[in-house]
C-alpha cells in the first residue's frame, strides 16, 4: 500500500526552506496520535525531510532609492567610482544579478 502527500498551500523557499514530518504506520485510523518524538529503532516511524526549491519569485531591490557621486576629470578611464547594490531574496542562480543603463546620461558640470 503507498499513500500520497499534497500540500494543502504553496510552499515558499523564503518563508520556509526545509520542512520535517514525522509519520506513523498504524491500524488505528479513528484518532489522532499524540504527538511523536522520532525514534530510529521505531520501524512504524519514518523521518521525511521536504527541501523546498526556489522558483524566481522576487525582484531585485536596491538598496537605497538614490545613489550620488562624483567624478574628477583628470581620472584615469575605466577608474571605478561609484558602486550600486540591489539584493534579491530568492537563491543561487535566481539571485544572480545584472545591472544595465536604461537612460540617456545627462553630464552635469559644475565648478567651484
Amino acid at each position: 500500500i503507498t499513500h500520497e502527500l499534497m500540500a494543502l498551500k504553496q510552499l515558499d523557499r523564503e518563508e520556509n526552506d526545509t520542512h520535517v514530518l514525522i509519520i506513523k504506520a498504524t491500524e488505528e485510523c479513528l484518532h489522532q496520535p499524540d504527538k511523536i518524538q522520532f525514534d530510529p529503532s521505531d520501524d512504524s516511524l519514518i523521518k521525511l525531510v521536504i527541501h523546498v526549491n526556489d522558483v524566481n519569485d522576487n525582484p531585485p531591490v536596491f538598496t537605497q532609492s538614490t545613489f550620488t557621486g562624483g567624478i574628477s576629470t583628470d581620472i584615469d578611464f575605466g577608474t571605478p567610482f561609484m558602486t550600486v547594490l540591489a539584493e534579491d531574496s530568492d537563491d543561487a542562480m535566481n539571485a544572480v544579478l545584472e545591472y544595465s543603463i536604461c537612460s540617456d546620461i545627462t553630464p552635469i558640470v559644475s565648478e567651484g
